[in-house]
This record gives C-alpha cells, structure tokens and sequence, in this order.
C-alpha cells in the first residue's frame, strides 16, 4: 500500500518498502545489592539466581530473603536461601523482567544511625568532617545497635503498616527545619544540605514513622492501664 501511494504522487517511480520490526527485549535488569548491577542477556535457561550470578552475585550488603521479581505489574518476593536448600524453587525468567536486589535489614539501620548521629553531632556544632571520623570511630558500636534495633524494627513497622501510620511532607518539612534551626551558625548551611538529599530525607521520615508507632503504642497502654486501674474492684468493706 506504501508503495502505490509513492507511485500514485510520482515521489518515486518503482520503490521497494521494508519495514524492519523491533525484536522484543531480549535482556533481564539485574539491579541492587549485586556486584555488578548491569541488563544479562536472556537465554531460554535463565532463571533468578543465574542472572543474579551473571551480574556478579550478591554485594556483601545483600537481603537475599527479599529478592524483587518485577514482571509487569505483579510483582514476586523469592527468598534465595530456599532456593540454595531446594532449586526446584528458583524462578524461570522471561524477557523484560527486572531483579531487585534490596539492602538487608540491619545495613538498613546501620545507615539510618549513621545518618542520625552525623546530623546529631553536626547540629552540636561539630564540623562534617569530624562528624564523619566520629562516626566511623563508633562503626563497631553502632553496627551491634543497628542489629538489635532491626529486629525490633520488624515489629514497630509492621504495625505501622497495619496501623497506615504515615509522615506527610509538611511534618517532614517541619523536623528538618527544626534540626537546621538548631544547628549552630556554620554548621546550619551543612546541615541544609544534608537534608535536601532525598536518602536523608527518607531515612529521617522512616525514623518519624517509627516514633509515631511507639507513640501510639505508649498512649494506648497508659490508656488501658488507667481504664484497668478504674475497674479494680474495691476491697473496703460496705
């Protein structure tokens, strides 16, 4: 049909259309916590784990329990241990699909701890570099608190989630400005900046998230510990 309309308006005299089509995507995104995050070419035998292989393997801060397997809008949690214990569990891939490796728990917490301290210590007036040294000074310290605190963390966040426990960006807004505020003079613009960063900015609503869930855990157990102590039976005699 193209081509009677080129000869129908004499643009050319004898043309030859081809249409060469796309082929579908033919490569899987391995991304995250891998060595060498990078798109693996698809074979017919791909599965989870040997793309996951393909791009390096798992980096040393890997969750390999919370594997993400995006496939267009569905998308799958695969644990790798159980895969390692049975294969038969590992996931056929197909072509498109993305692997996410996330961040395990506890580097989670280490980095939310580090992020705190920095700004902590930055807004006592200490400079961002011995705010920095400081911190790596305390790496052991903290590395033993951040595994602790994500394990209780597994609680307070899923009850957060069952209780639609959410920081808005205005009360957001509103600690980042009273952390700035608080820092000293030639420390506030340092400590602006850190908190434009959106990992700063995510970090720092996660730990809101989490003092609003013991908040209202704390609230409701004073609650129900004055309403217990309001219907103790009485002792006295009539």
């Amino acid at each position: 049909m193209i081509e009677s309309v080129y000869k129908a308006r004499k643009v050319y005299t004898n043309p030859n259309i081809v249409i060469t089509m796309q082929p579908q995507s033919r490569f899987v995104n391995v991304g995250g916590e891998v060595k060498s995050p990078q798109r693996v070419p698809f074979t017919p035998d791909l599965t989870v784990l040997s793309a996951i292989n393909a791009a390096g393997g798992f980096s040393p801060f890997a969750d390999q329990r919370r594997i993400r397997l995006l496939r267009g809008q569905q998308v799958t949690i695969i644990d790798a241990k159980k895969i390692r214990t049975d294969p038969s569990r590992d996931v056929q891939l197909e072509p498109g699909d993305q692997v996410e490796v996330p961040q395990s728990l506890d580097d989670r917490e280490r980095e939310l701890m580090e992020s705190e301290m920095a700004a902590a210590l930055a807004g006592a007036g200490m400079s961002r570099e011995a705010a920095a040294e400081r911190v790596r000074e305390s790496a052991e310290e903290i590395r033993t608190r951040a595994h602790k605190r994500a394990l209780s963390s597994l609680i307070v966040d899923a009850i957060a989630e069952q209780e639609k426990i959410e920081v808005s960006d205005d009360e957001l807004a509103a600690r980042v400005a009273h952390i700035v505020t608080r820092s000293s003079g030639r420390e506030r613009d340092r400590v602006a900046e850190h908190y434009r960063s959106e990992e700063s900015r995510a970090l720092l609503r996660q730990a809101m998230r989490r003092e609003k869930t013991l908040d209202l855990l704390l609230t409701r157990a004073q609650s129900e510990g004055e309403n217990a102590a309001g219907e103790a039976p009485s002792d006295a005699p009539a």
